[in-house]
């Protein structure tokens, strides 16, 4: 903070204005911090490098922060504990992977991260999958044979969507292998990382 004391306030950046506003707010050790959405305005990688500064100041400090987010990536990598807010009501609380994991709800599962929902024609059942659940096996190895609709590059692995007759809507899941497009694949929907919702 000593490089900022001769500075003023419209010369400093978005993120220095950020960390003296943390400053001031720890400095008088309040037992409760309430913070919304304090990350919003920074770009992408500032933003990821003040969430791994603020955990380890509050755990250091052993503060009780609520922290709220629209940001489920945000909430993911911060909190011990979410509560789930959907029109004003809670909707689940837990650990990250908890809810990650076993969601209650499609609103739940949807906010926690990508999500497959199987649903086949006529049926009224949903169960849900997570992409990064559903495995590419090579065609003599059993499971779901579908066709390659869509397919994107994130930093390190592809994102695919791929149509199988037996679901209403294309899954998802990902994959460091590049395939084609309208390329035919089989993918493995493991029944026990499938969840009724």
């Amino acid at each position: 903070m000593q490089d900022y004391l001769e500075h003023y306030p419209h010369e400093l950046s978005g993120g220095q204005k950020q960390r003296i506003a943390i400053a001031r707010t720890i400095a008088v050790s309040p037992r409760l911090i309430l913070m919304d959405e304090p990350l919003s305005a920074l770009d992408n990688v500032f933003r990821e490098e003040m969430r791994v500064e603020l955990v380890r100041i509050f755990k250091r400090l052993r503060m009780t922060v609520i922290y709220v987010t629209h940001d489920q990536e945000e909430a993911m990598s911060m909190a011990d504990e979410i509560v789930l807010l959907k029109d004003g009501q809670c909707e689940q609380i837990g650990t990250p992977e908890m809810l990650y994991k076993n969601p209650v709800s499609r609103y739940a599962a949807k906010f926690m991260g990508h999500a497959n929902f199987l649903q086949k024609d006529g049926e009224s059942a949903v169960r849900f999958i997570r992409p990064d659940d559903i495995q590419l096996v090579p065609n003599e190895a059993e499971g779901k044979k579908g066709k390659i609709i869509m397919r994107s590059y994130l930093s390190g692995y592809y994102r695919y969507f791929v149509k199988i007759s037996d679901y209403k809507d294309p899954l998802e899941f990902t994959s460091q292998q590049k395939l084609e497009m309208e390329s035919l694949v089989q993918v493995d929907i493991p029944a026990n990382r499938c969840f009724q919702l």
